[in-house]
């Protein structure tokens, strides 16, 4: 209070009419929240928001953010085997239940093993995931744990 400041657990940014939210943590929020002023002059509705804590993971104001929102892009630079990105199944659960009010959630890998995630990757992107490919690259999107991959049994 004595800066002026507010630390809310989430952070959302141009949500209010957005089809699509970009989801993530960290450093990545602040070069996604610069895509997002781009985007939206290129006349997408596309949005941030950015997850301040992460354990216990704040349900309540990810679902208050989320409302409206029919689409979420997570970024995570962190895989688990068999489960995809932790940010990406907590959101997921998060949502779970939502009976036809969730929006999509896809989870994508970026800036693995430290790669900058720069404003032109975000802004030349579609808010929808680009193709998903086999071999994670740390310098673009891939997505080796979507459900919904050609090709994937």
């Amino acid at each position: 209070d004595l800066t002026g400041r507010s630390y809310g657990l989430v952070e959302g940014y141009r949500l209010d009419d957005a089809d699509t939210a970009i989801v993530t943590m960290g450093s990545m929020a602040g070069t996604a929240r610069v895509a997002v002023d781009e985007l939206r002059d290129a006349g997408q509705r596309v949005g941030l928001l950015k997850v301040r804590l992460f354990r216990p993971f704040p349900v309540v104001a990810v679902r208050a953010a989320m409302a409206g929102i029919g689409r979420a892009v997570v970024l995570d630079r962190n895989y688990s085997p068999g489960v995809g990105g932790m940010l990406h199944q907590e959101l997921k659960s998060a949502l779970f239940g939502l009976n036809g009010n969730a929006p999509q959630v896809h989870g994508l890998l970026a800036g693995v093993g430290g790669v900058n995630v720069t404003r032109p990757r975000f802004a030349s992107s579609s808010p929808t995931p680009p193709t998903a490919t086999r071999n994670p690259s740390p310098s673009g999107w891939s997505d080796p744990y979507a459900e919904d991959q050609p090709g994937r049994p």
